[in-house]
C-alpha cells in the first residue's frame, strides 16, 4: 500500500485520528514498531541512492580525468615539438648567417688578392704614383680651365664618375702595358 515514506507517515497520521479501538491499536503498533524502522530503512535507501550518484560521477569524473590528462599530454607534446621547431629554426638561421659571413670573408679575401694583383702590375712605388698623381693633377686643372673657355657656349657635358674612370684605367692599363712598356702609369 505504501512505496515512499510520506506515505506510510500518512497513514500512520490517519489511524491517529480515528475513534475505533482497532484503528488506535494499529496506530500504536506502526507508530511504536514500525515506522521507526521504516524511516531508518528510507533513510539508508536515500543514503546508498546518493553514494551510488557520487560513484556514478566519480566514475565519469574519473573517466573526464583521464580524458582531460590525454588532452593535456598531447598539449604539452605539441608544445614540446613547437618548441623544438622554434629553436631548429634558430640554429638553421645561425647557420645561414655564419656562412654568409663565411661567404663574404672569402669574397673580401678574393678582392683583397685582385687589388693586390693589381697593385703588382701597377706597381708598389708610392712615391712614384703620388708624384705622377700630383703631376696628373696639375695639368688637368689647366686643361679644365681650357676645356670651360671652350665648352661654355656648347652644352654641358656630364663628368663621369670618378671610380668608372679608374675601373677603365686600370682595364685600359693592362693593354697600355702591352704596347708601351716603359711608359709612366696614372692613377
Amino acid at each position: 500500500m505504501c512505496s515512499e515514506e510520506s506515505q506510510w507517515v500518512d497513514l500512520v497520521k490517519k489511524y491517529k485520528k480515528s475513534k475505533k479501538k482497532q484503528d488506535k491499536e494499529l496506530y500504536e503498533t506502526l507508530n511504536d514498531n514500525f515506522l521507526p524502522d521504516i524511516i531508518k530503512m528510507f533513510n539508508e535507501k536515500e543514503r546508498e541512492e546518493k553514494l551510488k550518484l557520487l560513484m556514478a560521477n566519480k566514475r565519469s569524473s574519473s573517466r573526464l580525468d583521464r580524458k582531460r590528462d590525454a588532452e593535456e599530454q598531447a598539449f604539452m607534446k605539441r608544445m614540446e615539438e613547437e618548441k623544438r621547431l622554434e629553436l631548429a629554426q634558430v640554429e638553421e638561421e645561425a647557420r645561414r648567417k655564419q656562412r654568409e659571413k663565411e661567404i663574404k670573408a672569402k669574397g673580401r679575401e678574393v678582392r683583397a688578392k685582385q687589388r693586390e694583383q693589381l697593385g703588382l702590375r701597377v706597381g708598389n712605388d708610392l712615391d712614384t704614383l703620388m708624384a705622377n698623381r700630383k703631376r696628373i693633377r696639375g695639368n688637368s686643372i689647366e686643361q679644365r680651365e681650357e676645356e670651360t673657355d671652350d665648352t661654355s657656349n656648347e652644352n654641358k657635358t656630364r663628368k663621369r664618375n670618378p671610380a668608372m674612370r679608374e675601373f677603365q684605367r686600370l682595364t685600359s692599363m693592362d693593354d697600355d702595358c702591352e704596347n708601351h712598356a716603359g711608359r709612366n702609369l696614372r692613377l
